[in-house]
Parts: C-alpha cells; sequence; structure tokens
C-alpha cells in the first residue's frame, strides 16, 4: 500500500506540472474561443526569463518568477492587441496560422538573444534535497510544484466564481454580444484574459526551469502536452485520448534496446490506430454518414486483420533470433543476416508491414484510415473539422515513428558486426520455424496487393453495426483497383504496385551484378583510427538519441558518464562508461501498483493454504454449514 500511496505522489506532482501549463491555454481557449499554438512559446519565454533572473543575474528565485510572469503578460498584450484581435470571430485556420507565426518568431527571437545552447540552473537551495516519504525519497521540489499547482486551481476556482471580475469574464464567455450591450468593455475583458494565460503559462516554464531543460524549441513540445489535456478535459473529444495512447506506445518502441519489448510496445501503437477508426465510424455514424462510418470501420478492422499478421511474423522472427542467439537484447546483437539470410529477410518483410509502406498489408488499412480523416470535412461541426485534421498530422507522425523504431530494429540487429563478446551464432532457424514465418510473409504480401477481395469478405461486420456497405464501391473496378468511395476521389492498385516495385528491385539488380565492375570493395574508411572495432558501430542507444532528445519529457531517462582516469588526473582518460536507463512513466503510475496490490492479496490468501490436513477439514466444515444455512 505505501508503494501505491508513493506512486501517487509521484503521479499528482506530475499531473500538476501539466495542470500548471494548460491552465492558461483552457481559459484563453474558453473565453477568446482562440486556438492558441503560441501558447508553448510563451511557456518558453517564461523559462528563458526566469532562468536570466535567477540562473544568469543569481536574483531570489522568487523575483525571478514574478519579474519572468510580467515580462511574459507585457508579451502577451502586444500579441492580443497588436494581432489577435484582429481575428475574433474568423475561421480557426487563420487563427493556427497566426499564432503558428508567432512560434516561429518567437524561437528564433530566444536562438538571437539566448543562443541555442541548453540551459539547465541549479534548484533553489531552500527547495533542494528529498525527505523520505513511506520509506523513500521524495524530492522536496515535486512537494513545492503539488502545492503551487493545488493553490493555483483554489485561485483560479475563487477568481472565476467568487470575484466580480470572474463573473464579468464568465458572462462574456457565455454571450460576448449581451455582455457588450449591458455596458462591458470586452475588448478589455478579452486583453485581460489573455494576459492572465500567458502569465500563467510563464509560471509553468518558470516554475519548471530548474528540473527542465531550458532549450530552444521547448515550446512546440510542450504545447503538444498542454493541448491533449485541454482536448481532453476542455473540448469534451475523447479521440484525442486515442492518439495519444498511439503517440505514447510508439515512442516507447523507439527508447527500447529488448527485441521483443520493442515488438510490445508496438502493439500499443496498432491498437491506437485500430481505436481511432473505431472513433471515426462513431463519429460519423452520429452525424449519419453512414456510408463513411462504413469506411473507418473497414479500416479499424482490416488492420486488426493486418495486425495479427505482421506482428506474428515479427514476434516468430525474434523467437528465431533468440532461439540462435541467446539475446534480446539488441545492443549485443549485429550481422545475422550472414548466418540467418532466410530469417533477416523474412523478418525484413514484417517491418516493412508495420511501417504501413506498399505493397504489404499495413500500407492498405492506414492508407483507408487517412481516407476517413480526408474526408471528416463533410462534417457540420467546426470544432470537429479542426480536431480531426490534427489527428490526421499525429497519424502520420506515429507512421514515421514506427519507420524509425523498426529501421532500428532490422539494421542494428541483422546488419552490421556482430557486437557480442561471445562467438556470432552460426545456425539458422529449422524449416518448420522458416515455413511459418513464410506463410505469414506471404499473407502480408496477399493483404496487400488484394484488399478488393479481404473487403468483401468483412464488408459484412459494418452492414450489420452502421447499416451500409463499401464493397460495391471498393470493387467498383475490378479486383485490382481499390476505390473505397469514388474513383474520382482516390484509388489504389495493389498490383501494380508490386509489380512496379518488383521490375524496379530486378532492373536494378541486373545493372549492378551483370558486370563485375559495377561494384567496388574496398576497405572501410576508419575516419583516421588504424584499429577499427565491432564496438564502433552504430548501436540501439545511439539511433534512438535523437527521438530520445525530442521526446525525453515522456519517459523517466538517467544517463550517466563516468570518466576512468590514468594517473588520476582528467586530462589522461583511460575510459568512459556510459549508463543509460529508460522506463516508461505510465508502468510506475498505472501498473507498478496494480501488480503490487495483486502480490499484496495473493500473499494474504496464501495464508490460507496452512498444509495440515486439519485445517482443510475445518474449510469443508465451514462450507458445508454456510451452504446449509444459505441454501435451505
Amino acid at each position: 500500500m505505501d508503494s501505491v500511496l508513493f506512486q501517487g505522489l509521484i503521479g499528482l506532482s506530475m499531473a500538476m506540472y501539466l495542470w500548471l501549463i494548460s491552465a492558461g491555454l483552457t481559459i484563453i481557449f474558453g473565453v477568446l474561443r482562440i486556438v492558441n499554438f503560441a501558447h508553448g512559446s510563451l511557456y518558453m519565454v517564461g523559462a528563458y526569463l526566469a532562468f536570466t533572473f535567477y540562473g544568469l543575474l543569481g536574483w531570489p528565485f522568487w523575483l525571478a518568477i514574478v519579474l519572468s510572469l510580467l515580462g511574459t503578460g507585457l508579451l502577451g498584450l502586444v500579441m492580443e492587441r497588436g494581432f489577435l484581435r484582429r481575428i475574433y470571430g474568423i475561421e480557426e485556420a487563420y487563427q493556427i496560422l497566426l499564432t503558428f507565426g508567432f512560434i516561429l518568431i518567437l524561437d528564433d527571437l530566444v536562438k538571437i538573444v539566448w543562443g541555442g545552447v541548453f540551459k539547465i540552473p541549479q534548484i533553489p537551495a531552500f527547495l533542494d534535497g528529498a525527505w523520505p516519504v513511506f520509506g523513500r525519497p521524495f524530492p522536496v521540489y515535486n512537494t513545492f510544484i503539488i502545492g503551487i499547482g493545488v493553490l493555483v486551481a483554489v485561485g483560479l476556482w475563487a477568481l472565476f466564481e467568487k470575484t466580480w471580475w470572474g463573473r464579468t469574464v464568465r458572462a462574456t464567455a457565455s454571450d460576448r454580444e449581451m455582455a457588450n450591450a449591458i455596458g462591458v468593455n470586452v475588448p478589455r475583458v478579452f486583453s485581460g484574459v489573455f494576459v492572465f494565460g500567458s502569465m500563467l503559462a510563464a509560471l509553468g516554464g518558470a516554475l519548471g526551469t530548474p528540473v527542465r531543460v531550458v532549450a530552444p524549441g521547448i515550446g512546440a513540445t510542450m504545447i503538444i502536452q498542454a493541448f491533449i489535456i485541454t482536448v481532453i478535459g476542455g473540448l469534451g473529444n475523447l479521440k484525442g485520448a486515442f492518439v495519444s495512447s498511439l503517440i505514447v506506445g510508439i515512442l516507447s518502441a523507439v527508447m527500447q534496446q529488448d527485441l521483443k519489448k520493442l515488438l510490445a510496445y508496438s502493439s500499443v501503437k496498432n491498437i491506437g490506430i485500430i481505436l481511432v477508426g473505431i472513433g471515426l465510424a462513431m463519429i460519423f455514424y452520429s452525424f449519419d454518414m453512414t456510408l463513411l462510418a462504413a469506411l473507418a470501420l473497414i479500416a479499424a478492422l482490416y488492420h486488426t486483420l493486418n495486425h495479427a499478421m505482421y506482428k506474428g511474423l515479427l514476434f516468430m522472427g525474434a523467437g528465431a533470433v533468440l532461439h540462435a542467439t541467446g539475446e534480446r537484447n539488441m545492443e549485443k546483437m549485429g550481422g545475422l543476416i550472414h548466418s540467418m539470410p532466410w530469417t533477416a529477410a523474412l523478418f525484413l518483410i514484417g517491418c516493412i508491414s508495420i511501417s504501413a509502406l506498399p505493397p504489404f498489408n499495413g500500407f492498405v488499412s492506414e492508407w483507408l484510415t487517412f481516407q476517413a480523416f480526408l474526408l471528416s470535412p463533410a462534417l457540420s461541426s467546426p470544432l470537429l473539422n479542426l480536431l480531426i485534421p490534427l489527428g490526421a498530422a499525429l497519424l502520420a507522425l506515429t507512421g514515421a515513428l514506427a519507420a524509425t523504431a523498426f529501421v532500428k530494429a532490422f539494421g542494428v540487429t541483422f546488419l552490421g558486426h556482430w557486437r557480442g563478446h561471445q562467438a556470432r551464432p552460426g545456425h539458422e532457424a529449422n524449416w518448420a520455424m522458416r515455413l511459418s514465418m513464410l506463410l505469414t510473409a506471404i499473407s502480408c504480401l496477399g493483404l496487400g496487393v488484394l484488399p478488393t477481395i479481404i473487403i468483401d469478405w468483412i464488408d459484412v461486420v459494418p452492414e450489420q453495426l452502421v447499416g451500409s456497405t463499401i464493397a460495391s464501391s471498393a470493387g467498383a473496378f475490378g479486383w485490382m483497383w481499390l476505390t473505397p468511395i469514388a474513383h474520382e476521389r482516390a484509388s489504389y492498385s495493389g498490383p501494380i504496385v508490386f509489380l512496379g516495385i518488383l521490375a524496379v528491385v530486378v532492373i536494378t539488380y541486373l545493372l549492378l551484378h551483370s558486370r563485375r565492375a559495377a561494384i567496388h570493395r574496398v576497405p572501410l574508411w576508419d575516419c583516421g583510427f588504424e584499429k577499427i572495432t565491432n564496438r564502433m558501430q552504430y548501436n540501439a542507444t545511439s539511433f534512438s538519441m535523437p527521438i530520445r532528445r525530442i521526446f525525453g519529457f515522456l519517459f523517466s531517462i538517467k544517463e550517466r558518464v563516468r570518466q576512468v582516469t590514468m594517473l588520476g588526473h582528467s586530462a589522461f582518460p583511460k575510459r568512459l562508461q556510459y549508463q543509460l536507463r529508460v522506463r516508461d512513466l505510465f508502468w510506475g503510475w498505472l501498473y507498478t501498483p496494480v501488480v503490487d496490490v495483486s502480490f499484496w492479496i495473493s500473499r494474504k490468501v496464501g495464508m490460507l493454504q496452512q498444509g495440515r490436513i486439519q485445517v482443510y477439514l475445518i474449510y469443508s466444515f465451514v462450507t458445508i454449514l454456510v451452504l446449509l444455512v444459505f441454501l435451505r
């Protein structure tokens, strides 16, 4: 139970960070109806101002926070009075373009003034350290953040519920024309609300300065978190939760060095795509657009079938690698394509399929999902017309991240040189294992080349659920062409794409191998080093480093570099020791407490097993008495 409470405190501190970041964005959207994508840039400006006053000038931490709030509030006043006031009431697209322009401008100004180097100031002395909570050290600064978050929440409630200004703001948000008619200065209220929201963003940036890296571009990172929180809590769109789980799942896969864990985490991404398709089907069905609902539902069902095929292929390939090497850690693999060519080729097909590349099956289901996204402007809801394209953009991002994850998985495992300490294993998987992988690889190809036949089989499900089908339009031009809604809108020919790619591969192979002089083999360039070793090649950790730097806030990452010197002086380094630990934040917040409670219950239940026949007879006797009492 102590572990559960401790994890709850960690989750609460993280929740307060997210609350401080998203509170201002929620208020601005609720009153001004402005989608302020520059909110993250205001967070960044507040962080840099606090760093300047506290980290560079050495002023007191409290004073630095106050001055950063005032400076960012002044910037927000200039933005609202000079620019945003001119776009109230017009289409959201213009608001997004203007606020996105502010992102670019403020990022460049930060680079000009503060440079492009990361800034990491020290935690204030009076907030540094930790105190024991449930037998574990809990940072004092996290406690401080929890307190500030609670104070801000209570203060905002009191401000908007108990003060004249709060009632004026709520009246203006409810009906700005009526508020203007009774004498409320609506432009002044809008200016005050935007300045107030900007200062809340600066508060999140200033308080995060001692524990988060201050760098150009952090605004773009933070706006993703803030906007997801605002969508889930303020805009009431549940599809944002599906897309956020999709993003976190595939990023977890990119961070993994364990081959089987990478495959397991990538399942979260695919489940997210399936849920997105189901969510779109529900949205279309609620607007009585049954044909589009059938399209989205077919995309979800097709992706479910595809996921079973290529994920089964990848897990069988990982099992063959584990059987041959005894290793799951990709850091200790490499060059297996030489000793396991069949497994490498079939695993590559699985990687191409899960990365949604033609002509394999993953491309077809994700292409159908994108078609459903592209038809969403037919909805009559302006809010959904704004949010659904954002979901499509996030889906495209996950596609790129999935390709990154599986380029790493295949490249580090099968290409390059063997990284293990023992000799490289020299045996391929047996014929039974290869045959099972071959059958699933053929299934991936068939599902990608002949989608119209598969859609005709599964079209009965949307017919029963939403009362419409797409089989007639999807196969209107025969088995060779897939036209989901109409051929004027979009079409795809799996057979033609497959034959085209096959022709390019065959022609390229013939051109390179028909003449002996076409390929030259030369010694590897060693960058001036005479003795290059297998340890000098790219590994899984170095491959994922750029992604880790950008999306590190979603994980618990600990890096440690230790230098071993000769003669006890740093000028004579002997070797460097690098340690990296990447953990899923959600594992500690969500799963670990459940596991701990399950073990606690198991231990208590296990006390019933005394190992003595007399005790078991007493159990039987008591059970018989209970049955006689209640079932007589």
